[in-house]
């Protein structure tokens, strides 16, 4: 590019010269020149910049924010990614700039790119940053897994947030973590962990969270994963609400039964009856257990049904019935009678 550049001085020159002997004409005859010899040399000194956000499956994303600095990481401007994932800078100065992708308020990257004069620089930016990849829940007692399940109320829980660190230096991070029925504060439950290392190049930390619910209801996750970047708290990934789990109580024992425990001369004809109530106000099914002269009957005669009564039909004369009825509200087995 330099031979063009001196060929168009040397024009320029004579061209000065015609203009300095041409009269009244001259003063913007050499304006226009010397705007064309400065357009020229600005236009080979200038190229383009084209980057992609990917997230951390490699899958293209928009609205994606683009910072670019200088080589010395001084502010110039910003852009959103398009559908495409994509921002493009066009006729910027070649060089050296630096970079920062963010999304929904999270720093995913940094990189750079170098402009080459008359060209193109393409540029990937692939989210790196710590973020979190898994998240589960899991009885503290037994260790069962309960994501998404249903849990009697008291069971302590063991909350376990995975966190992944993909860039090229190990990192800080530590974890926001809420669990609440409303999704609104005052929470059920909430806590910041302590720093821990991540290592770098697809390292990962598991951050684990200690709760026993009570109250009953679905329970919903939140949380954000920071980390440690230049002296400060990044915020690097963040979940919005989502079902953890819920929590039930068991229906109370069935009580009031008819024929009372015990009673003698009853009806040939005579029904089973009993009441039973539920304290998260659940749909109340039961199994009924029903043989004569058996103390310990197995055998079913209403199974996983609701309504809290049994038709028997007719009874023998001087038999002993045994019975009783076990309560399900289909989250939770328990009591029986």
């Amino acid at each position: 590019m330099s031979t063009p550049r001196h060929n168009l001085t040397s024009l320029a020159l004579r061209k000065l010269c015609i203009v300095c002997m041409g009269g009244t004409g001259s003063v913007a005859t050499f304006a226009f020149t010397l705007a064309l010899i400065l357009a020229t040399v600005v236009s080979a000194n200038a190229g383009n910049l084209e980057v992609t956000v990917k997230n951390q499956n490699g899958v293209v994303t928009p609205n994606a924010t683009v910072i670019r600095y200088t080589s010395s990481w001084g502010y110039l401007d910003e852009k959103i990614t398009n559908q495409y994932g994509k921002v493009t800078w066009l006729n910027i100065t070649a060089g050296e700039y630096k970079l920062e992708a963010y999304y929904n308020g999270e720093y995913w990257i940094n990189g750079s790119a170098t402009v080459p004069s008359s060209g193109t620089a393409y540029v990937t930016l692939q989210r790196n940053e710590p973020f979190a990849y898994q998240f589960a829940v899991f009885n503290a007692n037994t260790n069962e897994e309960v994501t998404n399940g249903t849990v009697l109320s008291g069971t302590p829980l063991r909350y376990e947030v995975r966190v992944r660190n993909s860039s090229p230096v190990d990192r800080n991070a530590r974890v926001k973590f809420w669990v609440d029925r409303s999704q609104t504060s005052p929470y059920d439950f909430y806590q910041t962990s302590s720093y821990q290392s991540v290592s770098k190049n697809d390292g990962t930390r598991t951050f684990t969270f200690n709760h026993t619910p009570t109250p009953s209801g679905t329970y919903y996750r939140r949380l954000e994963v920071e980390t440690y970047v230049n002296n400060k708290d990044v915020k690097t990934d963040s979940w919005a609400w989502g079902v953890a789990y819920r929590i039930n109580n068991c229906p109370n024992p069935p009580s009031n039964p008819s024929p009372t425990d015990g009673v003698t001369n009853v009806s040939l004809d005579a029904d089973l009856d009993w009441s039973c109530s539920d304290p998260d106000g659940d749909v109340l099914y039961y199994t009924v257990y029903f043989e004569k002269n058996d103390p310990s009957p197995d055998n079913i005669i209403k199974n996983d049904q609701t309504g809290s009564y049994v038709n028997l039909g007719t009874l023998e004369f001087d038999t002993w019935y045994y019975w009783y009825v076990v309560a399900y509200d289909h989250t939770w087995v328990c009591n029986q009678q």
